[in-house]
């Protein structure tokens, strides 16, 4: 029977192959469900194939070198449409999703959790034992990584005993995985909870793992226990997505100077415009910033509220969310999209992420670089709970603002804002009302992007069109009564170490060209800057400086001199400022 079911869907995928082109792995095996060329127990196979034995795929659906954090969504899955499966198909899934027989066992110290392992063959542990206590060093390390979870998320955390076993501990299984951490299996339901057991690999020694060693456990640990506790409140099926953003900011409260969390992160910066309920084996992992946003924004205790709204509730919607979240989903999704803007070189710690400079930055859709008579226009379609970011840059050397249009098909479903960055990295918002936006004075910023938010909790066809109109006349009012040039700020400045930059602040009465140089002594320049046509105005962080050689490099201890160049019209006008540069060790 198993050969058999393989072999019709086999002859599917070789229809499909040519229609979909670059689509591999899961993203094939989700296409071909949606579009109903495979059902959704094959699906299952697949996917469960890719995870623990791919050479069984067919090659169609083969993505080499696919790495996935866990496989307890799929387990979930696979465990809610149990009793919908083919005979067959429980036949084939069950040798997959069967408890592992181990001939050792080692209860750790708090007698919460069994180890299971073995010293021979390809799941073997390393039998290296320093401490001679007569169980393998690694097996001791587990032991206290999963003691150490329970004691942060239910006694610290206070998030709610999961349910055990008849003899009171979690069974946790080490074996000789495949291209995944781990993964937590619902064992035994009782009511809408499950027991679990837990299956996680035998050393994390593997390449393919983008982070090894005890550091790879114990991030794995917080994670797949964190499950255990999910399924305690809810274990039928249609949390998945949050379940993993949860685990995998987990990993970061256990263990915040691991951060194997980066390397997911693309996977949500990247798609923006995937709703925020994505579950593709890559998405729900990147989406863990939505956790992160949420407890830095409402403290970390918002996230045990919602699962226990849920576990409460039966409610696997928005429903638990819009209770517990100040304002519901659609406020806080607004100012999400928002957050996810200020990453990378956009970043500003003190106000969003705090590791936010690391963060990749979010995939723009467009960027408008030209401003023709008929407008910087475009459009889009978004599925619910998913935002575009539309870019306009090139606007410091063209005095004016811009009056945008924004019109969505569905209002009550979208929310627009505008945001301006200016070169020191300090934004500013401007309100999209009524479908319309004004931004007068926008050379003052070194870009400008529309931030368009579909707040709508269900739904997969949000369209809408916009239209950016440049207005020479949109100043800012803030016009100088004269031309001058400041003094450098701080002096001394101190480089180095996220010290921040140097200003030199200066104001026009009219439209200028400027220029900002930096030299040494001997007159070797060191950093330049130049602005065409800046509108008359008052700029306290254009002319900036932040240390750095024309190479990029720190520049060393010394007095330096900062040079301003302002030309216009009415003539030009020169200053010459000494600094005191002090690199910091």
């Amino acid at each position: 029977m198993r050969i058999v079911c393989v072999a019709i869907a086999v002859g599917i995928v070789g229809f499909c192959s040519a229609a979909f082109g670059e689509l591999q792995g899961i993203a094939r095996i989700q296409e071909d469900l949606k579009t109903g060329r495979i059902s959704y127990e094959t699906s299952l196979l697949y996917r469960t194939y890719s995870l623990f034995e791919p050479s069984k795929l067919p090659p169609e659906y083969r993505d080499e070198g696919r790495f996935v954090k866990s496989g307890t969504s799929l387990a979930s899955e696979v465990r809610a449409y149990w009793s919908e499966l083919s005979p067959s198909g429980k036949m084939v899934l069950s040798s997959f999703y069967s408890r592992p027989i181990l001939p050792e066992s080692h209860l750790s110290e708090s007698g919460r959790f069994l180890i299971h392992y073995t010293l021979s063959g390809p799941n073997r542990v390393s039998e290296e034992d320093v401490d001679g206590n007569e169980v393998p060093d690694y097996v001791d390390e587990v032991a206290a990584a999963f003691d150490s979870a329970y004691v942060l998320e239910v006694e610290k955390l206070g998030y709610r005993k999961p349910l055990s076993d008849d003899d009171g501990a979690w069974d946790v299984y080490l074996l000789n995985m495949s291209g995944v951490y781990g993964y937590t299996y619902p064992d035994t339901r009782v009511g809408r909870a499950y027991t679990c057991y837990i299956e996680i690999d035998n050393n994390y020694e593997d390449s393919f793992y983008p982070t090894q060693g005890l550091d790879a456990l114990r991030v794995t640990a917080a994670h797949e226990f964190f499950h255990v506790i999910h399924f305690s409140y809810y274990g039928l099926g249609g949390l998945e997505w949050w379940m993993e953003i949860c685990s995998t900011w987990m990993e970061d409260v256990a263990y915040t100077e691991v951060n194997d969390y980066y390397y997911y992160l693309d996977y949500f910066f990247d798609y923006p415009d995937k709703r925020l309920d994505t579950k593709n084996n890559g998405h729900e992992y990147g989406a863990c910033i939505f956790a992160h946003y949420l407890s830095k924004r409402f403290g970390p205790e918002v996230i045990r509220d919602i699962w226990e709204d849920i576990g409460a509730s039966g409610q696997t919607d928005m429903r638990p969310f819009n209770r517990v979240i100040p304002g519901g989903m659609a406020s806080v999704m607004k100012e999400f999209a928002v957050w996810n803007y200020f990453t990378g070189s956009r970043a500003q710690p003190g106000r969003y992420y705090p590791e936010g400079a690391e963060y990749p930055e979010i995939k723009v859709k467009k960027q408008h670089t030209e401003y023709p008579e008929t407008g910087a226009a475009g459009a889009g379609t978004l599925e619910h709970l998913s935002a575009h970011y539309i870019q306009f840059s090139e606007t410091q050397n063209k005095p004016g603002g811009l009056s945008l249009a924004f019109d969505p098909e569905e209002p009550n479903a979208w929310w627009g804002t505008l945001v301006g960055l200016s070169p020191s990295r300090e934004d500013t918002m401007w309100a999209v009302e009524g479908g319309m936006g004004t931004i007068a004075g926008w050379d003052v910023f070194r870009e400008i992007a529309l931030i368009a938010v579909v707040t709508s909790p269900t739904g997969y066809a949000f369209r809408y069109a916009y239209n950016g109109i440049y207005d020479s006349t949109l100043t800012d009012k803030i016009v100088s009564e004269r031309t001058a040039i400041g003094r450098s700020a701080p002096n001394p400045f101190v480089v180095g170490g996220g010290t921040g930059t140097m200003c030199i602040p200066f104001e026009l009465s009219e439209t200028s060209t400027v220029t900002f140089s930096i030299y040494t002594l001997q007159g070797v320049l060191v950093h330049h800057q130049e602005w065409s046509t800046l509108a008359p105005r008052k700029y306290a962080d254009l002319a900036q400086w932040d240390g750095d050689n024309e190479m990029g490099r720190l520049v060393g201890s010394g007095i330096y001199l900062a040079r301003i160049e302002v030309r216009s019209g009415s003539g030009t006008m020169e200053a010459m400022r000494k600094i005191a540069v002090i690199r910091a060790e």
